[in-house]
Formats: structure tokens, sequence, C-alpha cells
């Protein structure tokens, strides 16, 4: 299994290999790695036409969070897939104020019920990592990837 804290570029290496955990936490500044990566779990575990029943998409646009939807669409079984991919779209639990500190143990539990059939991901614009308890879940059961800002040197090294 890879080191638990990727870039962008491992973390596509990984996808390949098909050697993802259940969980998974990209984040960052650069929308367009974030989402070449997303697309290229799809191509690698959704089988083509099986779009709408092995992959779906949670779009909470940082408010509203609900983990017990999460819960529910992790625990469906593929069904021509090889896995079922749940995105889950700006979710804000690194953000999100958590009066009763519980939602760092209820994400814990969660993560690790997760089926070896399913891949989640959590694609974040920005996390942070003072939320501990929440990352520190991310890292031991799955992978964390931060896609930082590229300069432009960064940038044209990618692309020639």
């Amino acid at each position: 299994m890879p080191s638990k804290t990727l870039s962008v570029d491992e973390l596509v290496k990984q996808i390949k290999l098909k050697n993802l955990p259940s969980l998974l936490l990209i984040y960052g500044q650069e929308d367009y790695f974030c989402e070449n990566s997303v697309r290229l779990i799809r191509k690698a575990y959704i089988s083509e036409g099986s779009e709408q029943m092995d992959y779906v998409k949670l779009d909470f646009e940082s408010k509203g969070f609900d983990l017990d939807k999460v819960i529910d669409n992790s625990q469906l079984p593929p069904w021509l897939s090889t896995k079922r991919v749940v995105l889950v779209r700006n979710s804000g639990i690194f953000s999100v104020a958590d009066p009763k500190k519980d939602l760092a143990t209820s994400f814990e539990k969660f993560a690790s019920s997760i089926p070896d059939t399913t891949i989640v991901v959590f694609w974040e614009d920005a996390i942070d990592k003072r939320k501990k308890g929440i990352l520190k879940t991310f890292e031991t059961k799955g992978i964390v990837c931060e896609s930082p800002f590229l300069n432009d040197v960064s940038i044209a090294s990618k692309i020639s």
C-alpha cells in the first residue's frame, strides 16, 4: 500500500494500478488536477454504461453535510462495476463548527465501515488542518492528496 499522503502524480499512479483504499481525500487550489483525478478514478473503476448505478456525486456546497446520506450511498454494492464510487464534494467537514465534538468520532466509525467494494472520495477546495481528528482518519484509513497551486514553471514541466 502506498504512503498515506500522496502528490497528484503519485495518486495518478495508484489509480492506474487500481490500488486505492476505500477512503480518499483530494484537496487544493488546482481544480484541474483534482477534477482529473476524479475522472481517472471513474474511468478505472466504473464500467462503461453503469455510471448511473455505480457512481454517486453528493455536493453539499459546504453547508448541510449529511454523514448519514454518505453512509447510505457507500453501503450499496456496485451493480456492474468493480467498485462503487461515491464522490463527496464541498462537504465542509473541515470548516464546520462541531459544538458536540462528535463529528470526528462518527466519521472514524464511518471510515471503518466502508465496504471494500466502495471508494468514497472527498473533494474539498481547502481543509483546516486543525481538524486533526478527521484528518487523522483520512491518513490512517485512506489516502490524502493535496493539489497545491502551481507556478508557471511547474505547469510548464507538467505539460512538456
